[in-house]
C-alpha cells in the first residue's frame, strides 16, 4: 500500500512524452494498484472481526470490501493486456497513429471494457461460485500473451526502424517507432515480471488449495498479487531520472568515503558516463562534436 502511489507517480513521469493512448492506461493501471491493496488491507481488517463466518458473509461491507479486492486485481490484469494490444495498434499503424483521432478513444475503450471484464469475473467467482480453474486458466492466458506480445512487438520495431532507414520515410514515421522502441524497453520488464509472480501465484494457490486449505489458496493468492505491485512500483521508481540521480549521488558519495577524498571531480574523470538511447545503444554523454554526429549518424542509420 505505501509503494503503490510511488508507482502511479514515477511510471507516469517515465512514460509522459509518449501517445496519450499509453498514458492514461498507465495512470489507469496505477490507480488499480494503489486500489488493490487498500482494498486488501479493508477486507482483511473485516474478516479479523470475530463473527461467524455465516453472518459474517451476509455483512455488505464485506462482499464490498471482497469485490473492490478482486476487481481491481483482476482489472489491472486486463489493463496490462490493453497496453499490448495499445503497443499493437502503435506499431501497425506507426505512419498514422499520431495524428489519427479515432484511435485516441482506444483507451477510454480499453479500460472501459477492461473494468467490465474484472467485474464480471469477480461477480461468476464471488457470487456464483463458478471453479477457480476457470479464473486461473483466464489470468494464466493474460500473463503469457502480455509477455510474449511485447517481445514480439519489440522484434518488429526494431525490423520497421531499419526497413524505415533504406526508405523516404517520414521523420514522424521513425518518431513514432523509436517511441514504440522507447516504451516497450520499459514495459517488458514490467510483464516479466508479472508472469513470473503472477504465474507462481496461480501455481502455489491451486497446489494449496488442491492439498492443503481453499480459503488459505485464495489468501496465497491475492498476497503474491500484493508483493507483484510492490515489485512493479519499485521497478519504475528505479527506472526514474530522480533515482538515478540520487544514486550517482550515493555512488559518488560512497567512493569519497572509501578513499578518504571530499573531490567528486575526479570520480568523473575515472568512470566512463554514458547515456541510453531510445534504441537501447550506450553512447557517451560528454561528446566531441566529431563523436556526437558520428552516434546521431549511426542512430539513424
Amino acid at each position: 500500500m505505501f509503494f503503490a502511489p510511488f508507482g502511479l507517480i514515477f511510471s507516469s513521469i517515465c512514460l509522459k512524452t509518449v501517445h496519450f493512448n499509453l498514458r492514461f492506461l498507465i495512470f489507469i493501471l496505477g490507480l488499480l494498484w494503489c486500489i488493490f491493496p487498500a482494498g486488501g488491507a479493508y477486507f482483511y481488517s473485516i474478516l479479523e472481526a470475530e463473527e461467524n463466518p455465516p453472518f459474517l458473509y451476509q455483512r455488505i461491507d464485506y462482499q464490498i470490501a471482497k469485490n473492490i479486492c478482486a476487481i481491481s486485481g483482476y482489472a489491472f490484469r486486463v489493463i496490462e493486456t490493453s497496453i499490448c494490444f495499445e503497443r499493437l495498434l502503435a506499431t501497425v499503424y506507426f505512419k498514422t497513429y499520431e495524428k489519427n483521432k479515432m484511435l485516441r478513444f482506444y483507451s477510454i475503450f480499453a479500460v472501459i471494457v477492461s473494468l467490465t471484464v474484472a467485474a464480471s469475473f469477480s461477480l461468476l467467482f464471488n457470487i456464483f461460485h463458478i471453479s477457480a480453474v476457470v479464473v486461473y486458466v483466464f489470468l494464466f492466458s493474460v500473463e503469457t500473451i502480455n509477455f510474449f506480445l511485447l517481445h514480439i512487438l519489440k522484434k518488429q520495431n526494431y525490423k520497421l526502424r531499419q526497413m524505415s532507414n533504406s526508405e523516404r520515410a517520414l521523420l514522424t514515421s521513425k518518431y513514432q517507432l523509436i517511441e514504440n522502441i522507447k516504451s516497450l524497453n520499459l514495459l517488458i520488464p514490467q510483464a516479466s515480471i508479472s508472469f513470473v509472480l503472477s504465474n507462481f501465484a496461480l501455481i502455489l494457490s491451486i497446489l494449496i488449495r488442491e492439498f492443503y486449505k481453499e480459503a488459505l489458496g485464495v489468501t496465497i493468492f491475492f498476497s503474491f498479487y500484493g508483493i507483484n505491485v510492490i515489485v512493479m512500483s519499485l521497478y519504475w521508481i528505479s527506472r526514474s531520472q530522480w533515482y538515478k540521480r540520487n544514486f550517482n549521488r550515493f555512488q559518488t558519495f560512497w567512493f569519497n568515503f572509501k578513499s578518504g577524498t571530499n573531490n567528486s571531480t575526479e570520480i568523473v574523470h575515472l568512470k566512463a558516463i554514458t547515456v541510453q538511447t531510445a534504441l537501447g545503444q550506450n553512447v557517451k554523454a560528454r561528446q566531441t562534436a566529431e563523436e556526437y554526429f558520428k552516434d546521431l549518424k549511426h542512430v539513424w542509420n
